[in-house]
């Protein structure tokens, strides 16, 4: 990677589609299923002038209902994305990178100067976790000012320019912020994008 190649720094993209599975979106589903049901079954009634149906009908329909509820988020991505909150999703999002940062050893360089730059599709969240050594020398503003940089370029459908040109800003800026590359420094690291 040519921004490796001016710094010491080793930069590890990660991309997944789901940081999560998210099965709790189906009890969450279900809960709501069933309540639209409820609400339904009471419209009706009332809209009949109150008409009995049966409590085996009713429990029937409410169990249907549960059901459709619990099994919507798995037939729809958006339903899902939509019954997990935000504060959730970016909470995985931000877990799932920590683990790709252990799992790939971007902590395992000799300065601990390696970056994890985290995309996932699903939560529609960007993550850049810098180690030890650079966290002591970059500001976490830099990193929110470059999740806001990607972020402009994937909504304007440019995903791979968005990721190649945050690669290359992220290697200037560690070489201002002096990690520039010194005679021993060694390719520590796969340039490879890795994908889960």
């Amino acid at each position: 990677m040519s921004a490796e190649a001016k710094s010491s720094v080793e930069i590890v993209p990660v991309f997944d589609q789901m940081s999560d599975e998210y099965n709790e979106a189906s009890y969450i589903g279900a809960v709501y299923g069933s309540l639209l049901t409820v609400l339904s079954l009471l419209a009706y009634s009332f809209l009949n002038e109150w008409e009995y149906l049966g409590a085996s009908y009713t429990l029937g329909i409410i169990c249907l209902g549960f059901i459709w509820g619990a099994l919507l988020p798995f037939l729809s991505l958006p339903i899902k994305r939509f019954l997990m909150s935000k504060k959730i999703l970016q909470l995985r999002s931000r877990q799932r990178a920590y683990q790709h940062f252990l799992k790939y050893n971007v902590f395992n360089t000799k300065d601990r100067t390696g970056v994890l730059i985290h995309l996932s599709m699903f939560e529609h969240s960007i993550n850049i976790i810098g180690d030890e050594g650079i966290n002591k020398l970059v500001d976490q503003s830099i990193w929110d000012t470059m999740i806001k940089d990607i972020s402009e370029h994937i909504q304007k459908g440019e995903k791979v320019v968005g990721i190649v040109n945050t690669i290359e800003k992220c290697g200037k800026i560690l070489v201002d912020a002096g990690l520039g590359q010194h005679e021993e420094a060694s390719n520590e690291l796969e340039d490879d994008l890795r994908s889960d």
